[in-house]
């Protein structure tokens, strides 16, 4: 494998690896100092894909701790709608600020986190692998 695709590799590794260490960061001071409320799925957001393939990302509706109706969509995308619309999920948020809020279920925490790991383990497998 030709040396720049290699570093090229490695970079991308080490990129994805600091968003899951920056994820992880994030995840402990919601714990910490979170707002916590019930939100409800409202509807999916569909994006449209290569070869007709739907992604759907749900938005959820909740009430920040001032009693305001707030709503977000998830970051999360998935291609079956779940969670379903009109499913209570749990929500959380730092103190004043709304805009921050997303899902705090765990599912929600372990898939963000496995996937900067396990996408900057891939990156940084085939660049060791292939570079000898």
């Amino acid at each position: 494998m030709d040396s720049s695709w290699q570093i090229l590799l490695v970079l991308a590794g080490l990129l994805c690896v600091a968003g899951g260490l920056w994820e992880a960061r994030t995840q402990v001071r919601m714990r910490r100092y979170g707002v916590r409320s019930e939100g409800v799925v409202l509807r999916h957001e569909i994006t449209e894909q290569e070869g007709n393939s739907r992604v759907y990302a749900p938005v959820i509706g909740f009430r920040d701790e001032h009693g305001t109706h707030r709503e977000f969509t998830s970051e999360l995308k998935g291609s079956p709608r779940s969670p379903r619309a009109g499913a209570h999920v749990q929500v959380v948020h730092l103190p004043g600020r709304p805009e921050t809020a997303r899902l705090d279920t765990v599912a929600y925490k372990v898939t963000v986190l496995a996937l900067a790991f396990g996408v900057g383990a891939v990156f940084l497998t085939v660049a060791v692998a292939f570079g000898r």
